[in-house]
């Protein structure tokens, strides 16, 4: 069928190919006629106008020229003769040459004898008369001077004629000339006709072969055979595909996953935090909604069996243990390399958590812009923010009790940032010192919710008197050379415990509690 179709177009093409053909040669033959007659015209004029007869005919001025030119020669040779006759005669003549011999040159018989006479009488030895021997030298001479007066009249006779000849032969040539002329316009005028009538049957003739195509026409190529029905298909069932279409895939899904794995540069689990930042991670806090994180007490006090109440437990819990030296910690800095990290909600979850293991807590919020959840909680309660700065109070040595704000619901105390916007300034201050003291003596529990130290680089003098610095790390958003360099601002002033660990660990956040198995079912059950 393939074939058959292939072949009635290729039949359909040189229809429509003849058929265009012939529609150009009608349109053309018309106008080739008119071209033809139009050649045929103008010969006729040429040959009338210029008087030049037709190519056949034969050329009479042609013949005058030729027979007045061999007359011109036959004159010429003739008085070329007579007159080497004249001057061989003069020359014996002047020589003395014996009377034969002139006779022999002017070809006289009279002469001839006479010369034999003088011989003759010559020869005799008698003595001649002197009157005898007069009349023949005189008979002698008259003869010679007749004959070369004959010759010399002959010779002007040629000249005359052949004179005559040349003045004919004149005019002739200049009409030969110009019928020369004429021919060869007749013979272009005739040469373009001839090409003008052999392009118009070459038209025609073109016009009868693509008319005969037009209804005779058949392609280049002819089908000897069709193709007999299979017995079964010659391909294999497409089913059959499936399996190695799914193992190629599949190999293009694992090919495509590990390139993934390879170029993503965020810290995705425990281990790779571990790895790219070389200090422990205590946690792993799973993703809550944001709806949850304005309202974090209620899911610590409420959902204490959720995955996130159980992470911020468990951590808790490890922050509180003491060291191999027995050192508690008791003021634990909060700190990540970008915002939104999720370090403020973790600050925020560890105090929340702490009170409710009856500690007396304090959260120092130094950030510099209030949080969301402060923003909600003070809403709640409908506190005006006191102008008392921690700062001024350190510096002029007033009681440090009245920056601290108390939240009963929460059993939270605490320092907004709008009472330390100048703390910065007297961080490395000999006042410091007593301030912590004061802190350390009146709370179980500090919690400094520091500024991400991408923004506020200073924010890493905090850790040189933290006793542990929690670095936020969100998942899978966070880079490991962003967390790498905001590290190393932490780590050098951090410094170690008295057994050698480091004080600086991280905190994973924003987990995806269902990829990750750790977490397990939650359930919302009370303790």
């Amino acid at each position: 069928m393939v074939v058959q179709v292939h072949l009635q177009d290729i039949g359909l093409q040189k229809r429509i190919e003849a058929e265009r053909l012939a529609s150009w040669l009608a349109r053309r033959i018309p106008e080739m006629r008119q071209e033809v007659a139009r050649a045929e015209q103008d010969l006729e004029a040429y040959r009338l106008v210029q008087g030049v007869a037709a190519a056949g005919n034969p050329d009479e001025t042609g013949q005058q020229i030729a027979q007045l030119a061999r007359q011109l020669a036959v004159a010429g040779s003739e008085a070329l003769a007579v007159q080497e006759r004249l001057g061989r005669i003069q020359d014996l003549r002047a020589r003395g040459a014996p009377t034969s011999a002139l006779a022999e040159a002017i070809g006289s018989a009279v002469l001839a004898d006479l010369g034999r006479r003088e011989l003759s009488l010559a020869g005799s030895g008698q003595e001649a008369g002197t009157e005898q021997r007069r009349n023949l030298d005189l008979a002698i001479r008259q003869e010679i001077d007749r004959s070369v007066a004959r010759l010399e009249s002959e010779a002007r006779i040629y000249r005359a004629q052949t004179k005559s000849i040349e003045e004919r032969l004149q005019p002739l040539k200049g009409a030969a000339t110009e019928t020369a002329a004429g021919m060869s316009g007749l013979r272009a005028l005739e040469r373009q006709a001839a090409a003008v009538v052999q392009l118009f049957d070459a038209l025609l003739r073109r016009q009868q072969e693509a008319n005969e195509q037009v209804q005779f026409v058949q392609p280049d190529a002819r089908l000897l055979a069709e193709a007999w029905p299979p017995e079964r298909p010659s391909s294999i069932h497409p089913a059959f595909f499936v399996p190695p279409a799914v193992v190629a895939f599949g190999i293009m899904g694992v090919l495509l996953a590990f390139a993934l794995d390879r170029l993503n540069r965020t810290i995705r689990d425990e281990d790779e935090a571990v790895a790219a930042l070389g200090v422990p991670c205590l946690a792993t806090m799973p993703a809550v909604a944001q709806w949850q994180t304005m309202r974090i007490q209620d899911l610590l006090q409420d959902e204490q069996q959720a995955a996130y109440a159980r992470a911020v437990r468990a951590l808790l819990v490890s922050l509180l243990s003491p060291n191999t030296t027995g050192t508690e910690s008791k003021v634990i800095l909060v700190t990540s390399s970008l915002p939104g990290e999720g370090k403020t909600t973790l600050a925020w979850s560890l105090a929340i958590l702490a009170a409710r293991f009856r500690m007396r807590v304090l959260l120092l919020n130094l950030g510099g812009q209030p949080s969301a959840l402060e923003g909600e909680i003070r809403a709640g309660r409908n506190l005006a923010v006191p102008g008392v700065d921690l700062a001024a109070l350190i510096a002029g040595g007033g009681p440090l009790s009245d920056a601290v704000e108390r939240i009963p619901e929460l059993k939270v105390d605490y320092i907004p940032a709008s009472r330390l916007g100048g703390l910065f300034h007297v961080l490395a201050g000999s006042r410091i010192s007593p301030w912590l003291d004061q802190f350390r003596e009146a709370y179980d529990l500090i919690i400094v919710d520091a500024p991400p130290l991408a923004d506020r680089p200073e924010a890493s003098l905090l850790a040189s008197w933290a006793d542990k610095v929690l670095f936020a790390v969100r998942c899978k958003a966070t880079y490991r050379e962003t967390a790498q360099n905001a590290l190393r601002l932490v780590s050098g002033t951090a410094g170690f415990d008295p057994d050698g660990a480091s004080r600086v660990a991280s905190v994973l956040t924003w987990v995806d509690a269902e990829s990750d198995p750790w977490f397990g079912a939650e359930t919302s059950a009370a303790p």
